[in-house]
């Protein structure tokens, strides 16, 4: 998975978005993905790590 400005590439396939930030929350930081008024999250974990919270499971991206 590549990350880029305003873009989520993985296997070739490129997800655009209109807006791309970081939020902070309860002491947590979060990367958002803004799409219209649709919001995703992954929460930064540190530098090289970043979670999805799927409700009773979580994925992890560690940058390699």
């Amino acid at each position: 998975m590549t990350i880029g400005d305003n873009y989520i590439e993985s296997k070739g396939q490129r997800v655009e978005f209109d807006e791309m930030f970081v939020r902070e929350s309860n002491g947590e930081k979060y990367l958002i993905m803004k799409k219209g008024n649709e919001e995703q999250a992954l929460k930064i974990i540190d530098g090289n790590t970043l979670q999805q919270d799927m409700g009773m499971m979580k994925i992890t991206f560690t940058r390699v």
